[in-house]
């Protein structure tokens, strides 16, 4: 499948963002995170949401800790 805005094409099975025809670096998380947020273009797509299909349980557990009374 792929995805064109602007002059990017990001092709997800191939795991590639190009613009104008040039390959970008992208990490691999921010790839995720582009796929993830195109796909849900026409809805919010929450904080929680975010965590949950991009990052690891470890960042979870972090941003868990950094909403917690204590660390306000």
């Amino acid at each position: 499948m792929q995805f064109h805005f602007s002059n990017h094409v990001l092709d997800v099975d191939l795991r590639e963002l190009t613009r104008g025809g040039e390959s970008v670096a992208v990490e691999p998380q921010v790839f995720d995170l582009l796929v993830h947020l195109i796909e849900n273009r026409d809805h919010v797509v929450t904080k929680d949401d975010l965590i949950e299909t991009v990052w690891d349980e470890s960042v979870r557990d972090k941003a868990a800790g950094a909403d917690s009374p204590a660390r306000r």
